[in-house]
């Protein structure tokens, strides 16, 4: 997951997101493995987007500094 962007990698966050949801619907609710699992997923998620939205403020700071120097 880390490192990676674009539709492929939304893809497959998807796909595993389904399974994970098809196995708690199979087995008529989550155990307590499952429910560590997800846990996991969502913080190794949620440690992307803000690695992302770090990426977002230097890029938004470098156009910034730029135009700023060209007035």
């Amino acid at each position: 997951m880390k490192g990676g962007s674009g539709l492929s990698e939304i893809d497959d966050n998807v796909k595993h997101i389904r399974e994970y949801m098809c196995g708690i619907e199979e087995n008529e609710g989550a155990d307590s493995s499952q429910i560590k699992k997800l846990k996991k997923y969502r913080a190794e998620l949620l440690d992307d987007i803000h690695t992302q939205q770090q990426c977002l403020d230097c890029i938004d700071y470098m156009l910034y500094k730029i135009k700023n120097k060209n007035n």
